[in-house]
């Protein structure tokens, strides 16, 4: 046995007496250290856009939406035609109104005039020699609660959205209803290959509000649920009426 005492030499020290004695790991018989730069990270994911977040805790309420008004089979002449646009414009005046009182749409870049879907039914209940002067107007208790602007951007993002719906409810009608429609179609599909540009233009401005204020993303999709249920309250005495009228 080797003194190593006399000899000035060190006694080997074993990597198992080394674990005993410190709080770092052993990696390969030795010590080990692992830095910060060399620990493993959390990944984070980010959070979805504001309007994938819309679209995905929307969805139910809107497929609710379109089942209950049950377009555009629920519309079979003219006359039901003028019904159900006269109906629109009750509900979209008075909400466009609501929207028309929030001044911060410029500076996200939407000129709120453009988007006017009430001056379309105007125009085409105009054209099918129907007035609006005695049209029932939905009240405060029927409007969505729309108390900031964050809110009033998840209504418009309701409203914006059925300009895509209006083409397909458009074409089926055409196809039915032909020349009985002719003239009045700017509601349904006034915007013709605007649709799609304005669109993005719209998803744009509420994804860059959603990455400024993170902290209102809650509110717009309110105000998005609000406005979904708004219709479906509003239009609900007609549809009964559709339903009826269907199964008789």
């Amino acid at each position: 046995m080797t003194d190593y005492k006399q000899t000035g030499r060190t006694p080997p020290v074993r990597a198992c007496q080394n674990s005993l004695l410190s709080d770092k790991p052993v990696i390969g018989g030795l010590v080990g250290k692992i830095s910060g730069d060399d620990a493993p990270r959390e990944v984070i994911p980010s959070p979805p856009s504001l309007p994938a977040q819309l679209r995905a805790q929307t969805a139910l309420l809107h497929r609710e939406v379109e089942i209950r008004l049950g377009l555009p089979g629920a519309i079979g002449n003219r006359d039901e035609y003028v019904v159900w646009l006269g109906r629109f414009f009750g509900l979209y005046e008075p909400l466009e109104s609501s929207l028309a009182d929030f001044s911060y749409w410029n500076d996200l870049g939407l000129e709120l005039g453009a988007r006017n879907h009430c001056a379309c039914l105007v125009a085409d209940l105009a054209a099918l020699s129907a007035s609006i002067h005695d049209l029932p107007r939905a009240g405060r208790g029927v409007l969505p609660e729309l108390p900031n602007f964050a809110h009033a951007l998840g209504a418009l993002y309701v409203l914006e959205g059925a300009t895509l719906g209006g083409r397909v409810i458009l074409r089926d009608l055409e196809a039915r209803m032909r020349t009985a429609i002719f003239g009045a179609t700017r509601f349904f599909g006034g915007r013709g290959d605007a649709v799609e540009p304005m669109w993005t233009t719209f998803r744009s401005a509420v994804d860059g509000f959603g990455q400024e204020r993170p902290e209102l993303r809650g509110d717009v999709v309110s105000g998005a649920e609000r406005t979904f249920g708004a219709i479906k309250d509003w239009f609900a005495p007609l549809c009964a009426v559709s339903g009826r009228q269907a199964r008789s």
